[in-house]
C-alpha cells in the first residue's frame, strides 16, 4: 500500500482572548465545509452535489462529499469513499486562548485542492470562529518545518509531498510494550457499536482498515489484487492489556 500525503500546520490568532468549550477540529471541519462549499460550488440550484456533472472535478465535492460509483472494485455497492483529509489538534477544551494551532493533513489528490482549503478558512476567519463567532487571521502555516505564506499572503506551495508505504513483514519481531499515547477523542466501533473494551488486534483492525481505504481510492493498493491477510489477533497477548 503507498500514500501520498501533505501536512499543514496552521497558527490562527483570534480577535481575543477566548473560552474554548469545544475540541477545535470539530468546529474546523464544519467551517471548512461551509466555506468550501460557497467558495467551490457552481451549481447552487441542485440539491445534492450527485446530481452535478462536476462532482470528481469539485473541491468541496471531492474532499467533502467522496462520491464513488456503485460499482467500485473496492466496496461494490458503497457509494462514499472515506474522506481525503484529517484536521487535528491540542486539546483546548476548558481553556483561554489567544491562538489556535492545527494540522491539516490531505491524502493523494486532495493535496492539489489546498489553495481552495487554504481561501476557505481565510473567508472562516472573516465570519468568526465558535458560538461567539470570535474572527481570526492565519498567521502562518508549515510544511515540512517551512512557511509557506509570503508576507503579502501569499502561498508558496512548492513543496514535495510525502509518501507513506505499507510493507508486509512476515518475521515476527518480538515486542515487549506497545504504547499508544491518544492525544485527541477516541472512539472505537465494533459490528456498528461503539464499545469501550477492547484489545489491541481491534485498533490495529482498525488502522489497518482506514489506510487499506485510503490507499485504494486515493493512492497505490496491491493488497486488493494480491488478497493478502493479515491475523491480527496474534498480536494480542495476556500481558498487553488495553487500559
Amino acid at each position: 500500500m503507498n500514500l501520498k500525503y501533505q501536512k499543514y500546520k496552521f497558527k490562527l490568532k483570534l480577535a481575543k482572548s477566548t473560552h474554548i468549550k469545544i475540541y477545535p477540529p470539530y468546529i474546523l471541519r464544519s467551517m471548512l465545509g461551509m466555506q468550501l462549499k460557497n467558495l467551490c460550488c457552481i451549481f447552487k440550484n441542485l440539491k445534492t452535489c450527485e446530481e452535478c456533472p462536476v462532482n470528481k472535478k469539485c473541491a468541496y465535492s471531492f474532499i467533502f462529499e467522496s462520491i464513488l460509483d456503485k460499482d467500485n472494485k473496492v466496496f461494490a455497492g458503497i457509494n462514499r469513499a472515506p474522506h481525503p483529509f484529517i484536521i487535528s489538534a491540542d486539546n483546548y477544551e476548558a481553556k483561554m486562548a489567544d491562538f489556535i494551532e492545527f494540522e491539516l493533513t490531505l491524502i493523494g489528490d486532495a493535496i492539489s485542492y489546498f489553495p481552495y482549503i487554504f481561501q476557505a478558512f481565510l473567508q472562516a476567519g472573516k465570519s468568526g470562529i465558535f458560538k461567539e463567532r470570535v474572527k481570526y487571521e492565519i498567521l502562518d502555516v508549515v510544511v515540512q518545518n517551512d512557511s509557506i505564506l509570503n508576507e503579502n499572503g501569499d502561498l508558496n506551495i512548492a513543496s514535495d509531498s510525502c509518501n507513506w508505504n505499507f510493507v508486509k513483514n512476515d518475521d515476527k519481531a518480538e515486542i515487549e510494550n506497545i504504547s499508544i499515547n491518544l492525544k485527541s477523542p477516541f472512539r472505537l466501533q465494533k459490528n456498528n457499536k461503539v464499545v469501550s473494551n477492547f484489545k489491541y488486534s481491534d485498533i490495529l483492525k482498525a488502522a489497518f482498515r482506514r489506510v487499506y481505504e485510503l490507499s485504494a481510492f486515493y493512492g497505490n493498493n496491491s493488497l486488493i489484487e494480491n488478497k493478502i491477510k493479515i491475523d491480527f489477533e496474534s498480536y494480542d497477548k495476556d500481558k498487553r492489556v488495553v487500559k
